[in-house]
């Protein structure tokens, strides 16, 4: 699949594009707000878009498939917003790997799948905070279960209501693991 053939307009004000993770963005003429990045790859094709500036990047949570291409983003002075709980695991990295007991039996968290290296943050993406943008805005809404800091953005883009719920629902609606559904996993 070329970097062009994963881009689909979904709506006049946003795209989508199928990379590591799906990653969204938010067109306002020029300007784009990019929700999760993936591999970074969008910025290879958003000529198509009509962008030239890509305000920042807002992640749903912390995996690097949706924020491997961070340093990329960063090396270009892309501003990173994180969910405020996951904001240690964006950028004390290190820290995080340096702690990090290698054998947990009763982890079954996906904590392993976090970044390499750190990265700074600019923004942290408080739970129940509105954030503006293009006339509308962002509504951080904490939906812990696919990590335990993950949150879902809610929105309203060309006159509908669009929720992006990073890995949480994938694919014709589906719950990839029903863990994902509750991180306690049963335990209080």
């Amino acid at each position: 699949m070329t970097d062009a053939s994963r881009l689909t307009q979904l709506s006049p004000s946003l795209w989508w594009y199928r990379d590591t993770c799906n990653v969204y963005l938010w067109t306002a003429g020029e300007r784009g707000l990019l929700i999760d990045f993936g591999s970074g790859g969008i910025l290879d094709v958003l000529d198509r878009t009509g962008v030239r500036e890509i305000a920042a990047i807002a992640h749903t949570h912390h995996h690097r498939d949706q924020c491997g291409g961070d340093d990329r983003a960063v090396a270009i002075g892309i501003p990173i917003w994180v969910p405020a709980r996951e904001r240690a695991l964006f950028e004390s990295t290190e820290a995080f790997w340096r702690m990090r007991r290698t054998y947990d039996s009763y982890d079954a968290s996906s904590l392993g799948f976090t970044r390499a290296t750190s990265i700074p943050v600019a923004r942290t993406l408080d739970d129940h905070q509105r954030i503006e943008w293009s006339g509308g805005s962002l509504e951080i809404l904490p939906t812990p279960g696919h990590t335990k800091g993950s949150v879902s953005l809610l929105a309203e883009i060309d006159g509908g209501a669009v929720a992006f719920s990073g890995d949480l629902i994938v694919g014709h609606g589906r719950v990839p693991t029903l863990h994902d559904l509750q991180w306690q996993y049963g335990m209080p």
